[in-house]
C-alpha cells in the first residue's frame, strides 16, 4: 500500500522566532584580548567558562551606559 504525507506547513516569521530565542553572538579577540581573558579566567581558582566572563562583561558595560536592565514595555 502506498503512504503519502503531505507537506509540514512553514511556521510563521513570529512562531520561528520565539521558538529560536535570542540570536547566539560570536565575537573574534585579538590576540591581546584574548591573553587578558585567559589570564583572568585562569587567576580564579575554579576557572569561569570564558561564556559567562563575556556575557558579566556585557551586562556591567550596558548597564554602565544605562541599557541595562532593559526598560519595561
Amino acid at each position: 500500500m502506498l503512504t503519502v504525507m503531505a507537506k509540514r506547513k512553514k511556521a510563521s516569521n513570529t512562531q520561528e522566532e520565539e521558538k529560536k530565542g535570542p540570536a547566539p553572538l560570536f565575537l573574534r579577540l585579538t590576540e591581546e584580548e584574548d591573553a587578558a581573558l585567559m589570564a583572568y579566567v585562569h587567576s580564579h581558582r575554579v576557572p569561569p567558562e570564558r561564556t559567562a566572563v563575556a556575557k558579566v562583561a556585557l551586562r556591567e558595560f550596558l548597564e554602565k551606559v544605562g541599557y541595562w536592565p532593559p526598560a519595561q514595555s
